[in-house]
C-alpha cells in the first residue's frame, strides 16, 4: 500500500482527501484493558482514534467522526449514506456496553467502567462521547513520554482477521530496545525481538474460551464423546493467517526462525517455530522488529487542522438539538 504524505496545510492530497493521519496512538493502560471485540468494532475504535489529534490536549470528550472516512477505512461497499451512518452508530452503541475497562478505584477495589458513554449522529457525521476518565489515554500522549504506543492505521484497517489485530497489538507492546542507546541518548532503538507464547497465553490474547477449539471424538471401544484440542485449527486461525497478514504490514517486520531455532525446535511455517517437551507443544516462538521510524516521517506526524474544522462545521447544525447538548 502506498503511503500518503499529509501536510498541515489547507490543501488535501488529490488521491484521497478523506484520510486524516497515518499513525494513531493509545495509552498503555487503556490498551491493556481493552476487551476482545469483533473485527468491525475494533476497527471502529481505531477510526475514532484517527479523529483525535493525539499530540495535543483535547478540547472536549466528544469525538466527531466523518462517516465517509469511516466507510473508506472499513472498505464498505455501501451506496446509501444513511445505511453507513446507521451501521457506524450501531457499532459504537454496542461498544457502550461491550467496551468495559477494569480500573483500580480509590477504595483499592476494581470496577468495570465504559470507555464510551453515548453516541449520536446524522447521515454525515457521528458524535461519540468518550468517558472523560480515559481522555488522557487518547490525547496529549507525548506528555506521558513512554506511556503510549503508536500504530499504523492502514495496518489495522487492512487486516481481515480479528486475530491479526490482537496479535499485531500484542507484538507491538513486546518490542525490545537496545538498552545502551536508551540510557545514554534516550533514543528508542528497536532490536530484533523474540517472543514466546504458551497455548493458554495465546488464547487469552485472542479472547478465546477453552472450548473454542475442542472437537468431540468417540472414545475407542465406547459410545462416549470426549473433547480434544484441535491444535491444527487453532494454529491456522491464530498464528498462520494472522502472521501472514502481519508480514505485509507497514509497522512490524517479521523474521524467519533463526538457524539455532531450526536445530532445536520444530519449524512449521516461515514465521514461527514450536518448542516441544515430551512430544507436546510448550511454546510458540516469533521473531520480529517494529519499524518505529515510520512514525517520525511527515505523513505520520501532522494532523490537517483544516480537515478537522470542516468536520466540526459540518456537524454544527446538529449542536442545538437537545440530545446532542445532553
Amino acid at each position: 500500500m502506498e503511503h500518503t504524505r499529509y501536510e498541515d496545510t489547507s490543501s488535501f492530497p488529490e488521491q484521497d482527501p478523506l484520510y486524516i493521519q497515518t499513525t494513531v496512538a493509545i495509552g498503555k493502560t487503556l490498551l491493556k484493558g481493552l476487551p476482545r471485540m469483533d473485527k468491525t468494532k475494533m476497527k471502529l475504535l481505531f477510526v475514532m482514534l484517527e479523529h483525535i489529534n493525539w499530540r495535543e490536549p483535547a478540547d472536549s470528550n466528544i469525538i466527531v467522526i466523518d462517516n465517509q472516512l469511516a466507510k473508506k477505512r472499513l472498505r464498505w461497499n455501501i451506496k446509501e449514506d444513511a445505511t453507513v451512518a446507521s451501521r457506524i452508530r450501531n457499532g459504537f452503541k454496542n461498544m457502550v456496553t461491550e467496551c468495559m475497562i477494569t480500573v483500580q478505584t480509590a477504595e483499592d477495589t476494581k470496577d468495570d467502567i465504559p470507555l464510551i458513554l453515548d453516541v449520536y449522529g446524522n447521515k454525515n457525521y457521528t458524535a461519540v462521547a468518550v468517558n472523560p476518565v480515559f481522555m488522557d489515554q487518547i490525547s496529549y500522549l507525548p506528555a506521558y513520554e513512554e506511556q503510549y504506543f503508536q500504530f499504523n492505521i492502514e495496518d489495522i484497517m487492512g487486516f481481515r482477521s480479528q486475530y491479526s489485530i490482537y496479535l499485531y497489538l500484542e507484538l507491538r507492546q513486546r518490542q525490545k530496545y537496545k538498552e545502551q542507546y536508551r540510557k545514554q541518548c534516550k533514543l528508542h532503538t528497536p532490536c530484533l525481538t523474540k517472543v514466546k507464547f504458551a497455548t493458554k497465553s495465546l488464547k487469552d490474547i485472542m479472547g478465546l474460551d477453552l472450548k473454542k477449539y475442542m472437537s468431540n471424538k468417540i472414545e475407542k471401544g465406547t459410545n462416549d464423546k470426549k473433547g480434544h484440542f484441535n491444535r491444527w485449527k487453532f494454529e491456522k486461525d491464530v498464528l498462520v493467517k494472522p502472521l501472514e497478514e502481519i508480514s505485509h504490514s507497514h509497522m512490524i517486520e517479521l523474521f524467519p526462525p533463526s538457524e539455532r531455532a531450526r536445530e532445536i525446535e520444530w519449524i512449521n511455517p516461515q514465521w514461527y517455530s514450536k518448542e516441544k517437551c515430551n512430544g507436546h507443544v510448550r511454546y510458540y516462538h516469533i521473531w520480529f522488529c517494529v519499524r518505529e521510524g515510520l512514525s517520525d516521517t511527515a505523513y505520520g506526524r501532522y494532523v490537517n487542522d483544516a480537515r478537522f474544522n470542516e468536520i466540526s462545521q459540518g456537524f454544527a447544525a446538529e449542536s442545538e438539538k437537545q440530545k446532542y447538548q445532553v
